[in-house]
């Protein structure tokens, strides 16, 4: 019996078993692995396909509200305009009645009092000043009036 035993050991020694024999197949649990691999895969790849859409998306809102805040600019620019505007004429009109309404245009020419004492002045060789505060100008302005 003992030379049974031997063989049936050197029998099994020489024998390949089942996954060796399978060599290059797979058995259950490998190939489950595999599909399961594959699976997964494709959820990724169907992940990364949702992610770009979002992305995407992202992309055009954001354009989206680049473009708005252009408008807005472009409105706001021409509002702030019309404003600065209208405050420079609440200004002016300020300006008016602190100085007692509509000031008129002074005339391109000295008034008549201002001539006469400058051109008194100058005949008597004086300043302005002087002539001025002169009677005789004075008198003599009114006597030609």
């Amino acid at each position: 019996m003992a030379k049974s035993l031997k063989n049936k050991s050197q029998k099994k020694g020489g024998k390949q078993n089942k996954s060796q024999k399978r060599g290059g197949q797979k058995n259950k649990s490998q190939k489950r692995g595999g599909k399961q691999q594959e699976k997964q895969e494709k959820q990724e790849g169907g992940k990364q396909e949702q992610q770009e859409q979002q992305e995407q998306q992202e992309q055009q809102e954001q354009q989206e509200q680049q473009e708005q805040q252009r408008q807005e600019q472009q409105e706001g620019g021409k509002q702030e305009q019309e404003q600065k505007q209208q405050k420079q004429e609440q200004q002016k009109q300020e300006q008016q009645k602190q100085d007692g309404g509509k000031r008129k245009q002074k005339n391109s020419g000295a008034s008549k009092w201002i001539a006469h004492v400058t051109e008194f002045a100058k005949r008597n060789d004086m300043k302005y000043g002087d002539a001025l505060g002169n009677k005789d100008c004075k008198a003599e302005y009114h006597a030609n009036k």
